[in-house]
């Protein structure tokens, strides 16, 4: 290989290194177990914060994708009838990003995501669980030899975590 291919390899990878992405919805949601308490009533999924807090880091977390995946997560478990997105229901879950962090260097790319969580019933109106769950991931080479790849699949695993915890202790209340 002469050097000038070398340096186009280089000049590529570098290129690549630095394009910023957004997370896909699909990519954050967990693999479900069925709940072990089911609700009769309907859940409205309410996401905030996200993309105020990830607009100036590489990976972009928005409110409407992870939103998506929260929703679709909940949908899957089972643990509500039905999971609406801009409707009345009997229950509601506020979902606040409170922070997004992200290693942008080295081999190994670490992401953490703190989520503070708040499950109400809206008639009658009560404060039913709140939680602020703090997840992290690493993604490492063997995962991609692309740094923002690694980056992108770590915060996703951190959404991942988060959620599936999140999924995990509203599961264990009775809610009807």
């Amino acid at each position: 290989m002469t050097r000038w291919h070398m340096g186009l390899i280089v000049g590529l990878a570098v290129l690549c290194t630095g394009c910023p992405a957004t997370l896909k919805p699909e990519a954050m949601q967990p693999s479900i177990s069925p709940a072990q308490h089911r609700s009769a009533g309907d859940l409205l999924v309410v996401a905030m914060g996200a993309t105020e807090v990830s607009k100036a880091k590489p990976i972009h977390l928005t409110d409407e994708g992870f939103a998506q995946a929260l929703a679709v997560s909940l949908e899957r478990s089972g643990l509500f009838r039905q999971v609406v997105r801009d409707a009345t229901s009997q229950y509601q879950l506020h979902a606040t990003v409170q922070s997004v962090d992200e290693d942008i260097f080295g081999i190994d790319m670490t992401a953490s995501i703190d989520v503070q969580y708040v499950l109400a019933r809206m008639s009658p109106k009560g404060l039913v669980w709140e939680k602020r769950i703090r997840t992290s991931h690493t993604a490492g080479m063997s995962d991609s030899v692309i740094s923002i790849t690694r980056l992108q699949m770590a915060t996703e695993g951190a959404v991942r975590k988060n959620i599936e915890l999140a999924i995990q202790e509203i599961s264990e209340l009775n809610l009807e």
